[in-house]
């Protein structure tokens, strides 16, 4: 059915009320069907604007004293040059693999953005943040099996308390794998930790290379310190344009009205619906390279808000098309309990379409020639149809193309909006 409707046409989402739906830079955010008013979003305003004072009062002090105090580490430049000279001191010849050990915090960042934004080129990124056999016994032969020289492998060791278990764990296997092959691996650590912490100290005494997170920034909160950009600068992304976009989403959601504040608008849809019974929020992303994303942001959520049995939204993560059939059935016919974003990206890298001449010309039809991204947006369209033919409320976020920029802007805003929830 999908397959045999007319190209996409996402405009016809978007209502004349440009309070509820409008451009920002190059994402186009929409909250037409998330079954709230303007008078809505603006009590909302009211009601959060001592904080939003308070917050942006910690962003212009510049000081980490506060939890909220992530919001000034994409404007740290203390932070951007001591990630850039560890990196020009340890990537003087091209990298085949950076290994990362850690877990949550401490690596869900890093993989959001290296998976939304690999291409095939540069080097390769492990995450060893399970001490599981089979997975870390593999990631030590492959990288074993795939480099000469020391050089070219970076090892970084990311803990923000300096004493997670599972971390250590991985660490301490990986690098002693290397050893018998390269005795000076550790020359190719980089620690990433709390100032002072045990694990800082260790690995000073050992001379190892360490880099410092702000104590009081959560692990979840900490992808613009070095925990994040470290390794995606060492992996080749541009995390000028990747702090830069985070910068411009701060100053949008640290204005006091809610028209243009996607940060009020996204708290605002989140805390009425759960006030209401509706205690589960998906991320349904149509681009498969922003699942980690999505991971990324339910650690953020339900870490944030699960603070007490009477508060909490569970957040759960979808791909479509594949969840479509896998889960649809449940959302679209299931219990009301749910509130949905869904995510996608306009234009892209690379394009493919259904070949003229198939193998099976006669399953679906007037599908010959059709580029891929023209039948997902279809799905898509048709979801959100579906979606509110049945009154669930949804709300939208449209990249124009998967960057740097409109990711660290994502993820800025997703912060920042969890912090008002």
């Amino acid at each position: 059915m999908a397959a045999n409707a007319p190209p996409v046409d996402i405009s016809i989402f978007l209502s004349e009320d440009k309070f509820l739906v409008y451009n920002w830079e190059t994402m186009r955010f929409s909250f037409e069907h998330s079954g709230l008013t303007e008078n809505d979003y603006k009590e909302a305003s009211l009601l959060l604007a001592p904080y939003i004072s308070q917050i942006s009062g910690i962003a212009a002090l510049g000081e980490y004293k506060e939890p909220e105090s992530s919001v000034h580490l994409p404007l740290d430049e203390g932070i951007l040059n001591s990630v850039q000279a560890a990196y020009n001191e340890k990537v003087k010849t091209p990298l085949k693999y950076i290994v990362v050990a850690g877990i949550g915090g401490s690596n869900l960042g890093a993989k959001a953005v290296y998976d939304a934004l690999w291409n095939g080129n540069g080097p390769t990124m492990l995450f060893l943040d399970t001490p599981d056999d089979k997975k870390t016994v593999l990631v030590a032969r492959r990288v074993l099996r795939g480099i000469s020289r020391v050089e070219e492998v970076l090892v970084i060791i990311a803990s923000k308390s300096g004493n997670t278990l599972e971390t250590v764990a991985c660490a301490e296997y990986f690098t002693n794998e290397l050893k018998n092959k390269f005795p000076d691996i550790e020359e190719r650590v980089v620690v990433i930790t709390d100032e002072n912490s045990v694990l800082w100290e260790n690995a000073k005494d050992r001379g190892l290379a360490v880099l410092p997170v702000p104590k009081p920034v959560g692990g979840r909160y900490s992808v613009f310190s070095a925990v994040g950009l470290f390794p995606l600068q060492a992996s080749g992304v541009n995390i000028t344009a990747f702090r830069e976009g985070a910068v411009k989403m701060t100053a949008e959601c640290l204005q006091f009205e809610a028209d243009r504040n996607p940060g009020i608008k996204g708290a605002s849809f989140l805390a009425n619906w759960h006030k209401k019974g509706k205690i589960i929020h998906d991320s349904f992303f149509f681009n498969p390279e922003l699942e980690s994303l999505g991971k990324w942001y339910r650690q953020l959520l339900a870490e944030s808000i699960g603070k007490s049995e009477s508060v909490g939204i569970t957040p759960t993560v979808s791909i479509g098309s594949m969840d479509l059939h896998s889960v649809g059935q449940l959302y679209l016919g299931g219990p009301k309990d749910k509130m949905t974003e869904f995510i996608e990206s306009e234009v892209g890298d690379y394009e493919a379409k259904v070949p003229v001449t198939r193998i099976f010309p006669g399953l679906v039809r007037s599908v010959e020639g059709r580029p891929f991204r023209e039948i997902i947006g279809a799905v898509s369209r048709g979801a959100k149809v579906a979606y509110g033919k049945r009154g669930l409320p949804f709300t939208e976020v449209v990249f124009e193309k998967i960057t740097e920029s409109e990711i660290g802007a994502y993820m800025q805003w997703k912060m920042i909006e969890t912090m008002y929830v």
